[in-house]
């Protein structure tokens, strides 16, 4: 029996939302094999397996040789969705360059357990696969702000995208945030969920849910304020961009990655090539590592919580009409 995306006392974690979403897949697309780089269910493919014992392939823990045979499946004519973690998925980034993206191939990596976990070691956290991944040709991009959304990702990346994509989604219970705002996945656009004028709050996947807290406490302060779902990092969305730039005073990009080479960086590029000039305030991990510790703890002290970031959005708001 597939697995369903469950709701009520049951919430599924964002690993129970991708089983249930490749296994559905595979009813519809024949070509599409999964490629586990860990064990079946660490990777989330355990149905998938006694489902489809002969479209299942276990890599074990050797991550480049997993890219390369995913690389070598497309080849052949199959649409490979590798299962593979943030912090796992860094030792093959050459593999994906020389094997994959070079070649332009369909391949679609699943990267699980993105951005800060609870309990992990200070090398094990997913804080850097937006800025590593963002840097290579031919690759896009992708970040899901709730449950839905993940799967919504996953079948357009597999029916319908043509080269190679990545899906960053983290670990833990999958968010159910802003259910009711599901516009169609199309690479390169972004979802605008409430549009004002003033601010504007440039969201990355699980950063969305967040922003949306942020967005409710700046209206209650009577600031005025935007809210864009970024979804796709790469390619960016640039008339998104030239709209939001026109329209708004302050803009904010909210990611759970380093700000070094993450989706704030190309705001910045966007805006010094472009020449426009507004205030532009990054929230993102700092340029270390973090610790092990509680998950909101690790929130608050790299200042990606919603109270840090409140803080330091409000002082820019003084002087100015929004």
């Amino acid at each position: 029996m597939i697995p369903e995306i469950m709701t009520g006392e049951n919430e599924p974690d964002y690993r129970d939302v991708f089983s249930g979403a490749v296994c559905s897949l595979a009813c519809a697309v024949p070509e599409m094999v999964a490629v586990a780089a860990a064990s079946s269910g660490e990777s989330g493919l355990s149905c998938f397996k006694d489902l489809y014992p002969a479209r299942f392939f276990d890599a074990g823990p050797d991550v480049p040789q997993a890219v390369s045979f995913a690389a070598a499946l497309a080849m052949k004519g199959s649409i490979p969705v590798l299962a593979v973690s943030s912090i796992s998925l860094q030792e093959g980034s050459a593999r994906i360059i020389r094997d994959v993206c070079r070649k332009n191939l369909h391949v679609v990596f699943a990267v699980g357990r993105a951005g800060l976990e609870e309990g992990g070691r200070e090398t094990d956290q997913g804080i850097f696969d937006l800025s590593y991944l963002s840097q290579i040709p031919n690759m896009c991009l992708m970040a899901p702000k709730n449950r839905w959304e993940l799967a919504d990702m996953l079948s357009y990346a597999v029916t319908k995208h043509a080269g190679p994509i990545a899906i960053r989604f983290p670990g833990g219970t999958a968010s159910a945030c802003l259910s009711e705002h599901c516009k169609a996945i199309e690479a390169g656009v972004s979802e605008v969920i409430y549009d004002e004028k003033g601010i504007a709050l440039l969201a990355v996947g699980s950063m969305v849910e967040t922003a949306a807290e942020v967005r409710s406490r700046l209206r209650d302060q009577g600031y005025s304020c935007s809210l864009i779902n970024v979804r796709c990092v790469k390619p960016v969305d640039e008339q998104m961009l030239r709209e939001v730039f026109s329209d708004h005073e302050i803009i904010v990009t909210l990611e759970e990655n380093v700000r070094k080479g993450g989706f704030g960086d190309s705001v910045l590029e966007y805006a010094a090539d472009t020449g426009f000039e507004r205030v532009i305030l990054n929230i993102a991990l700092p340029d270390e590592f973090t610790e092990n510790e509680d998950a909101d703890l690790l929130k608050k002290e790299a200042c990606i919580d919603t109270d840090s970031i409140l803080m330091k959005i409000v002082p820019l708001c003084v002087g100015r009409e929004i």
